[in-house]
């Protein structure tokens, strides 16, 4: 069976540590991406889904959700400070199938990535 690959775009190395660990015991493989391009590239790979740190500001955040899942990109995820409300909404119309605050989306990762791997 392949491994399959979560994409992570994010600078944080505090939540990629989190999902990495998160991921792992799951048989996920994270490729860690910093661009829309190299994002975009690995979700046409055939990514299993996507998380996205929607303050990512060099990738381009909520264009790359609606191109990520024009792309075909089963499930992503975005997180985000909780008081950016209008960059969640903005997100959601996106295509993003769940947004959550930072907090939130660190303590969800399990059930996140285990819904990941069970697709």
């Amino acid at each position: 069976m392949a491994v399959k690959t979560v994409v992570a775009v994010m600078t944080d190395l505090f939540f990629l540590v989190q999902v990495t660990g998160a991921a792992k015991p799951l048989g996920l493989q994270v490729v860690c991406v910093k661009d829309k391009a190299t994002a975009l590239e690995k979700v046409r790979a055939g990514a299993a889904g996507m998380v996205v740190d929607l303050t990512c500001t060099g990738a381009e955040p909520v264009e790359l959700v609606e191109e990520a899942k024009a792309a075909g990109c089963p499930v992503v995820i975005g997180f985000l400070p909780h008081v950016q409300t209008e960059l969640r909404q903005r997100a959601l119309d996106a295509g993003c199938d769940t947004v959550l605050p930072r907090s939130a989306f660190a303590q969800k990762l399990p059930e996140l990535f285990g819904a990941i791997a069970a697709a």
